[in-house]
């Protein structure tokens, strides 16, 4: 497994998605704090005006509905009750995380959370699959994407 920094090298990333991977990957890396270096969560950063809210949120959202918030000194996922008692995030962004009518919906306009919910397992891999129609195609068949 590489990480992005060495992906993108080798061709494996296309390069319209390097950045938007990059932070993807701070959400269970950690952001640096320029001024301390200190490794801050994604909701750390927020409060300290190192990413904006907007993009955090995403990040937030993914890892609750996946597990909760990761906790960057275990790794561990914590709940969001959790998070508050150990400062990654505020109130508003606990507020946030619970109002499902918040979540960004794409395409079908669904919930990350109502997505999960549609997948099925994946036999092989295990992995939860949701079901995808091809508009180009043409034809109404069912296929499976990774989520």
């Amino acid at each position: 497994m590489y990480t992005v920094q060495k992906a993108a090298p080798r061709g494996l990333i296309e390069e319209n998605q390097l950045q938007r991977l990059l932070h993807a990957q701070k959400a269970f890396t950690g952001v640096e704090d320029p001024m301390t270096k200190e490794c801050l969560s994604v909701g750390e950063a927020v409060q300290k005006g190192w990413m904006l809210k907007d993009t955090a949120i995403h990040y937030m959202e993914a890892q609750h509905l996946t597990g909760g918030l990761v906790k960057l000194n275990t790794g561990r996922r914590v709940s969001i009750f959790d998070a508050i008692g150990s400062k990654m995030i505020d109130n508003a962004m606990m507020r946030e995380l619970q109002n499902e009518s918040t979540y960004i919906k794409d395409i079908e306009k669904i919930s990350y959370k109502r997505a999960l919910d549609c997948c099925k397992k994946d036999r092989v891999s295990g992995l939860p699959m949701l079901p995808t129609h091809s508009k180009e195609s043409g034809n109404n068949s069912t296929r499976y994407a990774r989520l």
